[in-house]
């Protein structure tokens, strides 16, 4: 017990004496906290990426109406004798409704909730059209097609929302608090929201009608319901203006949205009348809603059962008791979402590492140096060698716990702060994509975090234990070996051996073992790198020897101190690396995707779709009418219609491949090859294959395009002036070289383009060939669609057509400003238009993800570079009072200190800048040999991407020279 006391009393000394080493080195242990902290921080922002975003509790709570125990959603998924699993708070995975599946009805609920359960169920439109110019009293209801004044309606007094229906008293627990009137008594009356109200200019006592478009074919949250109620138009009395904060609750949230037609702002309440009629003659495939009035409870038991049927419950009892985790559903795990989520979390770990031991571990280095005659001193006074080595891995097991602990906090409060802090879309975008991190990633990175601290002071720990107390009074350093240079490159040739032999192979090589090379050559080429760095210290310090005082004195300063100055220069390299593989690689899917884009308009231009189609002239009327008031603020000069085919005849007109340009069974040709006038036919797998799609806004184009010419020339695609010319002689433009046939013009654009008139034939898979035309052609690079033609080609070729839209003429091409101002400007016409705007700029092409890691990379960067000057300040102080000492004026010790921080930044950043950029030439070698996405035929570095981050990295460099280049106080007199 005794031995076991003096054991506990010595742990708690040397903890005291690491807790008092930590605070005296206070600069070293915030960095080493910050360097821990930030990429663990990182990590679990970008883990939440991966993972569902999940409604909280309190949310769901929120969310369930005054008066209820619960809400339920039958959905019309298939039975497949599996439970719809879910949360407590309801949530799950998108599901797909089947046309012929009709949900659990009343009596199946309450087999589950029992017989006296106080069901009320609501229901919830598609989008829909509401307007003022109609005239159906309030109650009336007609179809479309049966009320020729829809053509004539006025864009401005039109506007997109979403209808909730239910009885009175069901309405009472949907409604929001109104600003003025009533809620509906009656299935005449409607409440609308503040928004929709001015958007139609009406108030209380007001009729206004509402329109259910025909169906896309597009389904939403609520399945067919778009489908069985289009073709309908019902007018409403107003009644009740909601108040503007609080205009939607949870059942608006989603409103039955579909990638076609975006959720709304603008909902209205009405009684229930329209809907039900179409949804009880035709049940099949749409969503019922209900709500469970009263305060019996809705067990998770009960919500399990009724699971098995498909329904999806929100019960109040529930979450507010929670099921104990063992009762929930199993999470289904993802391989792919698993190993990315692990490899995050390995990424942050080997950041942490790279970061603590090229900044961390030097600095404890450097401080047991400073520390060798006090070190020698207790131990020649009997202290335990074991204790110093001790003290310091205490000190770095607790940075890494509380760095790794502070990261994780971190990184929880962005994923929840994101969404609310950032404006507009971008927080949109967060709430959408932010989830909880899984609790073991957590704990990976808080138990990563922690080792790695450790690790980042075993050396140090190491060296004060081996440390000899005669040696160590004296003062003097331990020689350096003259075998050091020979070691280095006995080293880092075998790394350069490997790295070249894994560029060649993963270039040549395919599959996973590509990708293992890639790898293996990255972390190869990095290595060498680091392990020359030595070598270059010395070979400047060597060049510098007959250099002027001002740059000899640095240069051997960085070559006298290289347990200082080496991981600075390294970590410098390592940041420089990563900028420059970011640049070239993301450069040149930059370069890829302008190569394989498709689009009606190229960049910084414009076209304008309708979001719920409802007749040709109804829709070329409120595009014109946006048109017109776009023109009259100026920013655009004219417009031109934009045509679709249709499915009228179920004949398409297909553009056959050239001859020699066949691909066997599912394959096709590469996008290269597609794309690239004068290539080789390249067939590849159909996943690979050329497959552009459809950018146009509008939820009924096809790759069947057909404008008048001078909407070509307006796209401001290169050759659209040569295109345009070759519509108005009857001719059609491809946007795959290889369905021209060029053997009669001998150009590598133009030809003749074979086109089959195929019927499809409903009753099976096959097609007929109705007709085979040849008509002139020529290939523009970046156009949409298949196949574009002139009108007066269209008609002679009998094909039916559809308006889906305007291209709009600008005066200039659009910026990101330019862009916005346009679409706003349409907004304020009608929600139904859907302007597309590409704005033109290097950095705006890219993601919000692809900005975020951008950032990252330039804050690493700033923070790894600075951090390793501040961390040297202490050595630099030492310098800098013997040159005070000698005469050296504070200008002249400024300007020594700049001077070798530009030494080290040109030491890290040229090496770094070569070795990174030799690595993203492989990495898109690699992509180009592995046919991923394009052809990745050409290297563009992003130079504006590489410039903000070399520029802020020196600028943190320099900055931190002259904060550290100062002598000490007492000698700047």
């Amino acid at each position: 017990m005794a031995a076991m006391s003096r054991r506990g009393g010595a742990l708690r000394a040397i903890a005291r004496l690491a807790q008092r080493d930590a605070r005296r080195h206070r600069g070293r242990t915030l960095i080493a906290l910050l360097l821990i902290a930030g990429p663990i921080a990182a990590a679990v922002l970008a883990i939440s990426t991966t993972s569902l975003a999940a409604t909280s509790r309190e949310d769901a709570l929120a969310a369930l109406p005054e008066g209820a125990s619960a809400t339920i959603t039958a959905t019309a998924v298939v039975d497949a004798g599996q439970p719809l699993p879910q949360t407590p708070e309801g949530s799950t995975g998108p599901y797909q409704s089947d046309p012929d599946t009709v949900p659990a009805m009343d009596a199946q609920l309450r087999e589950v909730l029992g017989d006296d359960a106080d069901l009320r169920e609501w229901w919830r439109s598609p989008t829909l059209i509401a307007t003022t110019d109609l005239d159906l009293a309030p109650g009336e209801q007609s179809s479309v097609s049966a009320t020729t004044a829809v053509d004539g309606l006025d864009a401005w007094s039109m506007s997109a929302i979403v209808l909730q229906e239910a009885d009175p008293q069901t309405l009472e627990m949907l409604l929001p608090r109104l600003a003025e009137g009533t809620a509906p008594r009656s299935s005449d009356e409607i409440v609308l929201t503040t928004s929709a109200a001015q958007r139609l200019d009406v108030g209380i006592g007001d009729t206004v009608q509402l329109i259910a478009p025909p169906s896309t074919g597009w389904m939403g949250a609520d399945g067919l319901i778009s489908t069985i109620v289009e073709d309908s138009l019902r007018g409403y009395r107003v009644v009740g203006i909601a108040a503007p904060d609080e205009a939607r609750n949870a059942f608006g949230a989603d409103s039955g949205a579909t990638p076609f037609a975006p959720e709304t702002d603008e909902h209205a309440w009405a009684g229930a009348e329209w809907l039900p009629q179409f949804t009880d003659s035709a049940p099949g495939g749409v969503t019922r809603h209900l709500i469970l009035a009263g305060e019996e409870p809705v067990t998770w038991d009960q919500v399990r059962a009724l699971n098995e049927q498909q329904v999806l419950v929100t019960s109040r009892y529930v979450l507010e008791n929670p099921p104990p985790n063992s009762e929930l559903y199993p999470v289904a795990v993802d391989p792919e979402t698993a190993a990315l989520q692990a490899g995050m979390a390995a990424a942050a770990g080997i950041g942490c590492a790279v970061l603590l031991i090229l900044l961390v571990t030097p600095a404890f280095l450097v401080g047991a140096e400073r520390q060798r005659r006090i070190l020698g001193l207790a131990i020649a006074a009997g202290a335990d060698p074991g204790m110093m080595r001790t003290m310091l891995l205490i000190q770095g097991a607790g940075l890494g716990l509380l760095g790794s602990t502070l990261g994780v906090l971190g990184g929880i409060v962005l994923v929840r702060m994101l969404p609310a802090v950032l404006p507009g879309e971008a927080g949109a975008f967060f709430a959408a994509r932010l989830g909880s991190s899984p609790l073991w990633t957590l704990v990976l990175l808080v138990v990563l975090g922690t080792a790695l601290g450790t690790f980042a002071t075993l050396p140090a720990a190491l060296r004060a234990s081996l440390v000899d107390p005669v040696e160590a009074m004296t003062r003097h350093r331990p020689p350096t070996s003259s075998s050091g240079a020979v070691r280095t490159w006995l080293l880092a040739l075998p790394l350069l051996f490997i790295g070249g032999a894994g560029a060649a192979g993963a270039v040549l090589g395919g599959g996973q073992l590509g990708a293992l090379l890639v790898a293996v050559s990255t972390l190869a080429a990095l290595a060498a790198a680091l392990v020359l760095v030595p070598a270059l210290v010395e070979l400047v310090a060597l060049l510098a020897a007959r250099a002027p005082l001002a740059l000899r004195l640095p240069a051997r300063e960085i070559h006298r101190d290289r347990s200082r100055t080496t991981p600075a220069i390294c970590a410098v390299l390592i940041a420089s690396a990563l900028l420059s593989i970011f640049s070239v690689v993301m450069g040149s899917l930059r370069a890829d995707q302008l190569d394989t884009r498709t689009a009606v308009v190229a960049e910084g231009h414009a076209v304008l779709g309708i979001r719920t189609p409802l007749n040709d002239a109804l829709d070329a009327a409120i595009l014109e009418s946006v048109a017109d008031h776009l023109e009259e603020k100026g920013l655009i000069l004219d417009s031109h219609p934009v045509f679709s085919h249709t499915f009228e005849t179920r004949v398409m007109p297909v553009p056959m491949p050239a001859p020699g340009a066949e691909c066997p069974g599912t394959m096709g040709v590469s996008p290269a090859s597609a794309v690239h006038p004068g290539r080789e036919v390249e067939c590849v797998d159909e996943l690979s294959a050329w497959n552009p799609g459809l950018r146009f806004p509008s939820p009924i184009s096809d790759q069947i395009l057909v404008m008048e010419p001078e909407a070509l020339r307006a796209s401001g695609h290169p050759g659209a002036e040569q295109a345009a010319q070759v519509l108005s002689e009857g001719g059609v433009v491809v946007n795959d070289v290889t369905r021209l046939d060029t053997r009669s013009t001998g150009v590598p654009d133009r030809g003749t383009v074979t086109i089959q008139m195929q019927r499809w034939d409903t009753d099976g898979p096959g097609v007929e060939v109705v007709e085979t035309v040849d008509r002139p052609g020529i290939f523009l690079h970046g156009a949409e669609g298949s196949l574009v033609m002139s009108p007066g080609t269209a008609r002679e070729l009998s094909i039916p057509l559809r308006y889906i839209g305007e291209v709009l003429v600008v005066p200039d091409p659009l910026d990101a400003e330019k862009a916005a101002h346009l679409e706003d400007a349409a907004a304020e016409v009608t929600t139904l238009s859907w302007p597309d705007a590409a704005p033109r700029g290097e950095l705006l092409w890219m993601g919000r993800m692809q900005m975020a890691a951008l950032l990252a990379l330039v804050l690493l960067a700033v923070l790894g570079s600075g951090a390793s000057v501040v961390l040297g300040r202490g050595e630099a102080q030492e310098d800098l009072t013997i040159l005070r000492a000698v005469g050296a004026a504070p200008r002249r010790l400024a300007l020594h200190g700049v001077t070798q921080a530009g030494l080290v930044l040109l030491l890290g950043m040229v090496p770094g800048v070569l070795a990174g950029g030799g690595i993203g030439v492989l990495l898109v070698l690699r992509n180009r040999a592995a046919q991923l996405g394009g052809g990745w035929l050409e290297i563009a570095p992003l130079w504006p991407a590489l410039c903000l981050g070399i520029t802020a990295m020196a600028a943190s460099v320099l900055a931190a020279a002259l904060i550290t280049g100062r002598p000490p106080r007492e000698l700047r007199g």
